[in-house]
């Protein structure tokens, strides 16, 4: 459901950070992203999105997905998203 906390679970694997998330990606959630996102930067030049759990992501969600892979090029890394499970709402 809509407004549904975002979970996500962090953990790394060969210098490669895989950030899991579940739940919804709505506009009221996007600062819990850019929350999970901000440590992970300084310790992973490789940062993997897995989407398997997402449920429903809003264009606010879809842009922090694009503003987070600005990001993940400015620092010389590369964010990836992983596992989508097809159309979400």
């Amino acid at each position: 459901p809509v407004g549904q906390r975002l979970s996500a679970n962090l953990r790394t694997i060969d210098g490669v950070a895989i950030l899991s998330l579940a739940g919804t990606l709505d506009a009221q959630l996007v600062e819990d992203l850019e929350s999970s996102l901000e440590g992970v930067w300084d310790e992973s030049v490789l940062v993997v999105l897995d989407l398997e759990a997402l449920h429903a992501i809003s264009s606010a969600g879809a842009g922090a997905l694009v503003v987070a892979q600005r990001e993940a090029e400015r620092r010389g890394g590369a964010l990836v998203l992983a596992r989508p499970t097809g159309p979400v709402n």
